[in-house]
């Protein structure tokens, strides 16, 4: 295997490296997932149900699932931002509806829960992280991004669902019971609550 001694370098997919070349390299990701955008709206035209189906299944949320899980969200979420935004936006270009905060936010929830399964990147990188990580088996407590992770995540849940490193570190959470609580405080939010 080929050793290399750059400080910054993209494998598996992946950008290892300071915030600028992490950048750089998720948004190349993110244009070429716009590309496809721009092709499903041209569909879109023709039939809004086989452009919404293309979108969540073939680029929306599973485009760039594997940045989020891999990458620190310190260093994608704002590219994820404008993945999410664009993803909003071929969906209100598809399907030829103005979309309001509230109906986007619906449309994020998962099919059985009324929505239109468009999930954010955003809202589910730091999860994704925090399980990646938890399921990498290294020690939590040398891992910086991690603890900037957990804050990202606890803003966007309730607080009886808030995350610590003990938390973590005595027990197993699961990616499926995050995304779940993730999904609740959506629902919550759509509803007013907070």
């Amino acid at each position: 295997m080929k050793q290399s001694h750059q400080p910054n370098i993209g494998i598996l997919g992946i950008p290892i490296g300071d915030l600028d070349f992490c950048t750089t390299f998720i948004s190349h990701k993110h244009g070429l997932a716009k590309q496809l955008m721009l092709q499903i709206e041209e569909v879109g035209a023709l039939d809004p149900q086989v452009a919404l189906m293309l979108l969540r299944t073939c680029s929306g949320f599973c485009k760039l699932s594997h940045l989020a899980r891999a990458t620190p969200p310190s260093l994608s979420v704002k590219a994820l931002e404008l993945f999410d935004q664009d993803v909003r936006s071929c969906l209100s270009q598809s399907t030829s509806v103005d979309l309001t905060d509230v109906s986007w936010n619906q449309a994020q929830l998962s099919l059985s829960r009324g929505g239109l399964g468009m999930r954010s990147l955003m809202l589910h990188a730091p999860a994704a992280y925090i399980a990646s990580v938890c399921s990498s088996g290294y020690g939590l407590q040398s891992l910086t991004h991690l603890t900037h992770a957990m804050e990202m995540f606890n803003v966007c849940v309730a607080p009886a669902d808030k995350i610590s490193l003990d938390s973590l570190a005595s027990s197993n959470i699961w990616r499926n019971e995050r995304s779940r609580k993730l999904r609740n405080a959506n629902i919550l939010q759509i509803r007013g609550f907070y």
